[in-house]
């Protein structure tokens, strides 16, 4: 029982986030159109058909209907989080003001470029290793090109331990149904107040701002499952693997100019049995 369970639990989660949202706009047209929607008595042509199928099937099949109508709704209008998050970052960009944090919690970004610094040093001599520590354009440039790589490791990781990929799925699912259900309230909040003309109702707005800013708070921590995952070497990057080969010939380049051999390196020899990217490797 508790097998059948748990492989429902993941696709309950898909379902929720769709049916919720269309829930919720759905209560939300009601308010701002049942003005303009007759009644039973009143209605004709396609609407006076509404109500008397809708009296023909009974209410169980007419809330089967609706419920089924609020998916799709909520399937069409149902945004990801990583948009969101793109729109906040144009705002901050735009006017200098720091809403959220990045991608990543703190802890995960230090550890991630801790990571790639090791794995520089892994793969390269000291003078190279030297001088990538100095100038840290292309370690930037590596970092941020994992943080564009997530869906790519969320597929690996699912491959590679379902455990941590449940874990992340859980996370995101929750990202998903805050930041969606949250836009959601919104705009029932902003219809209570057209149909009511009491704009203190639109205070609702403040708990979207909130759902939003804990939306994007689980995608940080859908995010930081994912890195973790990278740094103990449970999944690969493949731009970290491109990263690895374009320094390494940068590398053999400056050492034949320089007439040293990098393989004969310290830090590549020290590194040798210890690199990051090794499956055995504990970090």
């Amino acid at each position: 029982m508790w097998q059948v369970l748990t492989s429902l639990l993941p696709g309950f989660r898909h379902l929720r986030t769709p049916l919720a949202t269309g829930y919720v706009w759905c209560v939300a047209a009601w308010f701002a159109l049942h003005s303009e929607i007759p009644p039973a008595q009143a209605a004709t042509g396609p609407v006076k058909t509404t109500y008397d199928l809708a009296e023909h099937l009974g209410r169980p099949a007419t809330l089967a209907a609706v419920s089924f109508a609020a998916f799709l709704w909520g399937s069409l209008v149902q945004v990801h989080p990583s948009s969101i998050t793109s729109l906040v970052r144009k705002y901050e960009r735009r006017f200098d003001r720091r809403i959220t944090r990045g991608p990543l919690n703190r802890s995960t970004e230090d550890a991630l470029e801790d990571w790639i610094r090791d794995f520089e040093q892994a793969n390269v001599s000291t003078e190279m290793a030297r001088f990538l520590e100095e100038d840290k354009g292309d370690r930037i440039g590596a970092y941020f090109n994992v943080i564009s790589e997530l869906k790519q490791l969320a597929v690996r990781l699912q491959v590679a331990n379902m455990d941590l990929f449940t874990e992340y799925d859980r996370r995101a699912s929750e990202a998903d149904f805050r930041i969606n259900v949250g836009l959601a309230v919104g705009a029932l909040s902003s219809s209570l107040a057209y149909d009511s003309g009491n704009w203190w109702t639109l205070a609702g707005l403040g708990v979207t701002f909130i759902m939003l800013l804990n939306g994007m708070a689980c995608e940080r921590d859908s995010n930081d499952v994912l890195i973790q995952s990278l740094v103990a070497n449970v999944i690969e990057s493949t731009s970290l693997t491109r990263y690895k080969e374009s320094i390494q010939v940068l590398d053999s380049v400056a050492a034949s100019l320089s007439g040293r051999s990098p393989e004969s390196d310290s830090i590549r020899t020290e590194h040798a049995t210890n690199q990051p990217g090794d499956p055995q490797t504990e970090l």
